[in-house]
């Protein structure tokens, strides 16, 4: 029985777990991963969100001289402003739909619509930066 306890080697099948660099907070090492996605043509939501591509005008910034040229988030109709608790949080409302909930399946006190907002949580990962590169889905806004 020893001879056949060598015929499946754990060892052979173990992966190391994915680490970023030690040392890093939580939230660098989230950042690192956004400007990674941003780097691959991947919006930075993509990460938490689904396949997120970005738009053929946003350009990228490089490292070098930070130059920020192309469409951005911040441009955009989707860049929604949130209010939670003392604080207000970048969303995007893209894909976000409103549906109305007919009178006869209605509560007496229950809300009158559903609203799916796929690109929102109440975490960090979802908070918009206004200098992101813009996604395939973008609109500019209204000139005020």
């Amino acid at each position: 029985m020893t001879e056949q306890a060598g015929l499946f080697d754990a060892e052979q099948l173990r992966v190391a777990p994915a680490t970023d660099e030690p040392g890093l907070t939580p939230g660098a090492q989230m950042r690192r991963r956004q400007a990674a996605a941003i780097a691959t043509g991947m919006h930075p939501l993509s990460l938490v969100a689904g396949n997120i591509r970005l738009h053929p005008a946003a350009d990228q910034p490089t490292e070098d001289d930070h130059v920020i040229t192309g469409l951005r988030c911040g441009g955009c109709v989707f860049y929604t402003r949130v209010g939670g608790h003392s604080r207000t949080y970048a969303k995007c409302w893209a894909g976000r739909t409103v549906t109305p909930i007919p009178r006869e399946r209605q509560t007496k006190f229950g809300p009158k619509v559903t609203i799916r907002e796929p690109r929102t949580s109440h975490g960090l990962a979802t908070d918009l930066r206004r200098w992101w590169p813009a996604c395939r889905q973008y609109e500019p806004k209204e000139p005020a």
